[in-house]
């Protein structure tokens, strides 16, 4: 395999583990009841101070992940077009 798709797969596979890492956390900020189960209305939720800042440090992290998970693949789209014979 060419080492430049294997660097680029290696990277995605962790911003994958880190992107599957945060979103576990932050669905574990969420209470129990706040977790929709079929056709539910969904129930309140006032974080504390801490928990919105996690929050939102959070979702910022995982904006930024899916923008280098994005940018990974069109690197490597753009590495298996030019190795096309």
């Amino acid at each position: 395999m060419d080492p430049k798709v294997r660097d680029r797969l290696d990277r995605l596979a962790k911003l994958v583990t880190e992107y599957e890492n945060l979103n576990t956390e932050l669905m574990e900020l969420l209470p129990p009841e706040s977790v929709l189960k079929g056709g539910e209305e969904s129930a309140s939720w006032t974080p504390t101070e801490e928990g919105l800042a996690k929050w939102d440090w959070i979702t910022s992290r995982l904006r930024e992940i899916h923008a280098w998970m994005r940018q990974n693949m069109e690197k490597l789209m753009k590495i298996e077009r030019e190795n096309r014979p």
